[in-house]
């Protein structure tokens, strides 16, 4: 409750109890018998009560009335707070999503050169006729005989 309606409920008391108390006081001092101003006491108490229950009513309705727009006022932006976090966190899906598209190019490209240069390589590889062992022998050993005889120092 804020402080007007804590006030206003105050006044709405002080009312009641300052209304009884002049009609208590009224009616005592007024000359009557005994039984006559009991009868007007709880007449007057009784038009008292109505009228502070009446205007308890008209108040309390009026705060339910505060309560509901406040309510629905909240609500609205509760909603639109959801709605900006959805928003927020759709963007940066898709953020993410952009991006390992990118990377994942990248890593297609990437892929492809290095295929590209297996293939080279197997050709290259195949391309080399093959050598028997025998030849091999040989090619050293004509290789050794060609070679300058190493200097003695």
């Amino acid at each position: 409750m804020s402080k007007k309606e804590k006030s206003g409920m105050g006044r709405l008391i002080t009312l009641v109890i300052g209304g009884i108390a002049g009609a208590i006081g009224g009616l005592l001092f007024a000359p009557r018998t005994g039984k006559e101003t009991r009868e007007q006491i709880k007449s007057k108490i009784d038009e008292t009560m109505e009228g502070g229950l009446e205007k308890y009513g008209d108040q309390s309705s009026k705060l339910l009335e505060m309560a509901s727009e406040r309510g629905q006022v909240l609500r609205v932006k509760i909603e639109d707070a959801r709605e900006q976090l959805v928003s927020s966190v759709d963007n940066v899906a898709d953020k993410v999503r952009e991006k390992m598209g990118v990377e994942a190019e990248k890593a297609e490209e990437v892929v492809a050169v290095v295929e590209e240069k297996i293939e080279a390589a197997k050709e290259e590889v195949e391309s080399v006729e093959p050598v028997e062992l025998a030849d091999l022998a040989e090619t050293s050993e004509a290789s050794v005989e060609e070679a300058p005889p190493e200097e003695e120092k």
